[in-house]
């Protein structure tokens, strides 16, 4: 009788071991499911972030591009020389204000970048004072953004644009040159926007 039963339970011990192979495979495919439902869904989300970066990117030239066209670019260094304003000043900057209003655009300037200031021709902002026809301010002592400026305005530079922090508060800044009728710049537009949290910078 009980060699019957210890046979029986010799012939148990191969079941056993197959149902906790079963049972860590189990776990193991299990596991190796979840990783890539991790690593799909990681992914995604990076994918959305950068598209969502790329069309913000693409939104905000667009509008700096806009402003730019709406210059009379033939009369730009006349407005700078003379420091007289038109009906065609008049609407541009107009123009500039309601951009400015009916969007999340924090700032709009087109300026005139010399090689030591920069010297202002319309400049709009949400909560700020503007600069003034023909009012001269130094560049920043960051050398990096001098740098951009110059090469945005000499170098046909369409796409420049940097990021700043401002407290917790990230910019972006594009830069679009306003072209005269030769093909040469004589302003540049710069907007400043806000970055949305959920756009990557």
């Amino acid at each position: 009788m009980n060699t019957s039963q210890t046979d029986y339970e010799v012939s148990q011990e191969p079941g056993e071991k197959k149902h906790s192979i079963r049972r860590r495979v189990f776990w193991l495919i299990l596991a190796f499911v979840l990783l890539i439902i991790i690593a799909v869904g990681t992914t995604v989300c990076c994918g959305f972030v950068v598209l969502s970066s790329r069309h913000f990117l693409d939104d905000t030239f667009e509008m700096a591009k806009a402003v730019s066209l709406s210059v009379d670019s033939s009369r730009a260094a006349e407005y700078l020389k003379t420091g007289g304003k038109d009906t065609a000043y008049e609407k541009t900057g107009e123009y500039m204000s309601r951009l400015v209003e009916a969007t999340d655009l924090q700032r709009i300037a087109i300026i005139y970048p010399g090689e030591e200031e920069i010297v202002c021709l319309w400049d709009t902002g949400k909560g700020q004072t503007a600069d003034g026809l023909g009012d001269h301010e130094k560049y920043p002592d960051d050398n990096r953004r001098k740098e951009l400026i110059l090469e945005s305005f000499h170098h046909n530079s369409r796409k420049s644009w940097i990021m700043d922090r401002i407290g917790d508060e990230k910019i972006l800044t594009v830069y679009c040159p306003v072209y005269n009728a030769g093909g040469e710049p004589e302003a540049l537009v710069s907007v400043y926007e806000p970055v949305p949290d959920n756009t990557a910078g």
